[in-house]
């Protein structure tokens, strides 16, 4: 059973729907997710930016697990739309199956006590997107909304969207110009 946390901090074992794609950005959802699998938040967030190292994301760093700014001045972390853009396509690669259920608008799923629970993407326009393969969103105060998609525009041509910036609700809208665009204005030619 999940603990679901008060706006006093204080938890209880009621019942909850749980919004993985998003975590509401809580401070305290997100540590519950985040510490498991490691001994401590440091380890994690080195191993993180060793993985940016690695991946070759030259302006991605992170000063946090969760990406929430530290400060009212201070960002949890920082990219480029061509990093995050990379991020994505090695996400996808690397984990199809992870990435495939960000496209859904909800996803139902049962724990070991066979409890369901409903994870609802933040992403409104995720499954009226054509051909996605995955996205991720994101918002902070100081970022703005941000939100990646990446999909199938034809056979071995997928494409990324990277909104950075935007509001809240208007990343959705923008992504959904963007791709629209791209489905309708590109032609896509044969490699030569």
């Amino acid at each position: 059973r999940l603990l679901q946390p008060h706006e006093d901090g204080a938890a209880d074992d009621r019942e909850t729907d749980i919004d993985l794609f998003n975590l509401r950005h809580r401070r305290d959802r997100i540590d519950v997710v985040v510490v498991q699998p490691v001994p401590g938040k440091e380890s994690f967030i080195e191993k993180m930016n060793g993985k940016a190292v690695e991946l070759g994301l030259d302006q991605t760093f992170f000063l946090n697990e969760s990406g929430l700014d530290e400060t009212e001045g201070l960002s949890g972390a920082y990219g480029s739309a061509r990093d995050v853009a990379k991020l994505l396509a090695y996400a996808i690669i690397k984990h199809p199956d992870i990435m495939s259920v960000t496209g859904e608008n909800e996803l139902i799923f049962s724990t070991f006590g066979n409890e369901n629970h409903s994870a609802k993407n933040t992403n409104p326009n995720a499954a009226s997107l054509p051909g996605i393969l995955g996205s991720k969103t994101g918002f902070t105060d100081l970022a703005g909304g941000n939100l990646t998609v990446a999909l199938d525009a034809s056979f071995g041509r997928p494409i990324i969207i990277v909104v950075l910036g935007s509001s809240e609700e208007g990343r959705f809208r923008d992504v959904e110009t963007l791709a629209k665009a791209v489905f309708a204005d590109f032609y896509w030619s044969e490699k030569t």
